[in-house]
């Protein structure tokens, strides 16, 4: 498996080199890497807390008006990339779309979990040492939000990349 290297994978996929056993364990491998946030945070609350008390506080408590406007805004650009993703496809060999989003997904969600992890760091580092800002002062919601567009969009060059490598035949 290709835990980085998207642009290899994206090869193997196109000379068709990557068995089912493999696309089912990237797959799998991707359902866990996507849900890995969630499986935490409930991990967590069930630690330290009552289920119901934990959900309360991160998800009822914790969302304003703004925040489902940007979660909407999130959900019809990243339906708008997921269709130009297609259209990529389509416009190569048309095959295997959903196989090549599942496999590529996990390279690239892992390259783009460290490059906003690394960003999102030195940022907050930033605001905190020259601007003696905290998380608390809500610098995350004026940086946050830029942030993660940066990351969604470079997520989908890189996947626009690697599907145009996948669905293009070999010379």
């Amino acid at each position: 498996m290709y835990f980085l290297n998207y642009k290899q994978l994206a090869e193997d996929l196109r000379d068709h080199k990557v068995s089912e056993r493999q696309k089912f364990n990237y797959l799998i491998t991707s359902f866990i890497f996507l849900n890995f946030d969630v499986i935490c945070r409930s991990i967590n609350g069930l630690l330290w807390e009552t289920f119901s008390e934990y959900w309360q506080k991160i998800i009822i408590d914790s969302w304003t008006p703004m925040n489902f406007i940007v979660e909407g805004v999130f959900f019809i650009i990243m339906g708008i990339m997921l269709f130009a993703l297609y259209i990529i496809n389509q416009r190569g060999d048309g095959k295997n779309f959903i196989e090549r989003i599942a496999c590529l997904y996990l390279p690239i969600s892992i390259r783009i979990t460290i490059l906003g992890t690394i960003w999102g760091l030195l940022i907050l580092s930033i605001g905190y040492i020259c601007f003696s800002i905290s998380v608390t002062d809500k610098l995350w919601d004026y940086v946050g939000i830029p942030l993660e567009m940066i990351v969604l969009v470079y997520g989908f060059v890189l996947l626009a990349k690697s599907l145009t490598i996948a669905s293009t035949p070999k010379k």
